[in-house]
């Protein structure tokens, strides 16, 4: 509404005789407009109270009604209509995503065979949807042998699946195990199934308890039915079993005995194998590799993905160790490993030379990245196909180390790498730059670092402080320039990840992201930009700025720390945040040491 009176409205001005009568005057209109518009809804508000009332006393009529058009429009609805298939492909895109179903009543496929009878049936006589079974192991209560209800539903999704090749999972990535009894239930349970399963994955978590015991259970000395010696892929997960001295010794270690009783070369469909034990030593050097169908395996994982600290781990393999594991088995695609330190005194690498003609991915974490000879192995082999490379430092306080495994390793095969995820501890900024300017084909980068922006200010010694930033140099050796002498590092690059570490600004990140998507220098745009600050934000609306290179289909996913939280810096960098409403609780966001996925594709969920 328009006023002739704004120059004094919402002020101290106090008005004249003659101007509260200009102004009751001036309202006078308005007000009656408001009036008329309350006597208006009034009005329909009473009109809409007795058309209430008389639906409600007419509901004893409304009611049947009601249920009749609702009956009638059940028998014509597309649901009752589509046919089977359609419902058995819909009911497999209702499987969780990433991991196996589990026996969760509220969780498909249980909760569709709750739903009606012709529900239930498809979804019974749908094997595809019983396929995959995952138990927790830590979940299981105590074995009753008194029971006549069996704790596992093995039987049930063995005989759903029919002909289709059933995976089981009893494995957790607790370090935890599970008690002995379960295990036994588990595998007794197996026999009861009427029908045997065409094993597709079997992973399972043994204690450290009657091991032995347990893999002379009666079902796993059937060729046909052991999950050992039928699987495609084997997850095996073993408790430490015994301290063993360092220094070679007369005794046969105890794994030995349990490796000979899982006789896995039996196992002719054997491809993938994943093996954690945390226990091994420079004894197991010629009594690992006899027991595994070597030559058969695409995939070996003998890392840890349990152990807390990041400088040691107990499943690090020796130099001569690895070697001896990469000597046999030849016909790996994907090798996964811990690496121990090299003793001088004790390992001793031969000196033939073999070739990896398959191996395409190369995940390695070491106590640090200083010392060549931990790797001593690796100028060995000749790692033709390798594309994808995972190295990790264990050791997260190194400052002033010089990182020449990194180069080693490098030099040997970065030019052939698309994919390095890089775990560096302590490197400094010039070792980075030089190492991206090294890698000339590489698609897709993940840096991880062990630092905040802040812990460089708390506390590391200040020599070593500026050399290990990264800042904006590191985006400038990757940004296409007009007055460049020679090319950006890995002009190829699309797919970047980044965490921790970033004393860079968004401005100069702003710069390569439009660079690498306009400039004539630059072969292709980055198509995938995650980026885990670590710190606060220093400018609110970089973001806006990329608003075009969105819409062209940049996938940009940028995350930084609460500025009304304080977080507690951990060692793996897992925050712990107090909250109002959890004083007592912390809740914890963690990041994994090691990728277990694996990186053969490009890009990330």
């Amino acid at each position: 509404m328009q006023s002739p009176y704004e120059s004094i409205l919402h002020t101290n001005h106090i008005p004249t005789d003659q101007q509260c009568k200009a102004i009751e005057d001036f309202l006078e209109f308005p007000e009656k407009q408001l009036v008329e518009l309350d006597s208006k809804i009034a009005q329909i508000d009473l009109q809409l109270r007795e058309l209430q009332n008389k639906r409600d006393s007419l509901e004893w009529v409304a009611s049947p009604l009601r249920r009749a058009v609702k009956a009638h429009r059940a028998i014509i609805s597309l649901a009752r209509r589509l046919p089977d298939d359609v419902y058995r492909e819909i009911f497999l895109h209702c499987l969780p995503m990433g991991r196996y179903p589990t026996p969760n009543p509220l969780d498909a496929p249980i909760v569709l065979t709750h739903v009606c009878r012709r529900w239930r049936h498809i979804a019974h006589s749908t094997p595809r949807l019983w396929s995959r079974l995952h138990m927790d192991p830590l979940g299981i209560p105590e074995y009753d042998e008194d029971s006549d209800s069996p704790t596992f539903p093995t039987r049930e999704w063995i005989q759903r699946a029919a002909a289709v090749p059933f995976s089981l999972s009893f494995h957790s990535a607790s370090p935890y195990f599970p008690p002995v009894s379960a295990v036994r239930e588990l595998i007794e349970g197996l026999t009861l199934s009427s029908t045997t399963p065409r094993w597709n994955n079997f992973a399972i978590s043994l204690p450290r308890a009657d091991v032995l015991k347990i893999l002379a259970l009666p079902y796993l000395q059937e060729a046909t039915t052991n999950p050992f010696w039928n699987a495609r892929s084997v997850v095996v997960a073993m408790q430490r079993l015994a301290d063993f001295p360092v220094h070679p010794s007369p005794d046969p270690h105890p794994l030995v005995a349990i490796l000979a009783k899982l006789d896995l070369k039996r196992n002719k469909q054997l491809r993938e194998l994943t093996f954690v034990h945390n226990g091994y030593d420079r004894n197991l050097l010629h009594a690992f590799t006899p027991f595994l169908p070597c030559l058969q395996l695409e995939m070996l994982d003998l890392q840890d993905p349990n152990y807390t600290s990041r400088s040691y781990s107990m499943a690090s393999l020796t130099p001569p160790m690895a070697y001896e594991i990469l000597k046999c088995c030849r016909n790996l695609v994907v090798f996964k490993m811990d690496a121990c330190q090299f003793e001088h005194s004790l390992d001793e690498i031969p000196p033939e030379r073999y070739g990896m003609d398959r191996l395409k991915e190369l995940s390695i974490s070491l106590y640090d990245l200083n010392e060549v000879t931990d790797l001593a192995w690796f100028s060995r082999f000749d790692f033709l196909a390798l594309t994808f490379l995972h190295l990790r430092n264990r050791s997260m306080n190194g400052p002033g180390s010089q990182s020449g495994t990194l180069a080693h390793v490098l030099k040997q095969v970065g030019h052939n790498l698309t994919s390095l995820v890089l775990d560096p501890g302590y490197l400094e900024q010039k070792h980075l730059i030089k190492t991206l300017q090294s890698l000339p084909s590489l698609v897709q980068l993940h840096l991880k670092s062990a630092y905040f922006a802040n812990d460089f200010e708390e506390s590391m010694e200040e020599e070593y402080k500026e050399a290990a930033k990264w800042t904006d140099e590191v985006l400038k050796c990757l940004t296409p320039q007009d007055d460049q002498d020679k090319p950006h590092a890995c002009p190829r690059l699309q797919y970047l990840k980044w965490q921790y570490n970033t004393c860079f600004t968004e401005d100069a990140l702003l710069k390569l992201l439009y660079q690498r998507s306009s400039h004539p220098l630059s072969p292709v745009p980055l198509k995938q930009v995650h980026i885990d600050f670590g710190r606060l934000r220093t400018n609110h609306w970089w973001e806006l700025e990329c608003r075009e290179l969105v819409e062209a289909g940049l996938d940009l996913r940028v995350t930084y720390l609460d500025p009304e939280v304080d977080p507690i810096y951990f060692e793996e960098k897992n925050l712990f945040y107090r909250t109002e409403q959890s004083t007592e609780e912390e809740a914890r966001v963690e990041l994994p040491i090691i990728e277990k996925s694996g990186y053969l594709d490009f890009g990330w969920e």
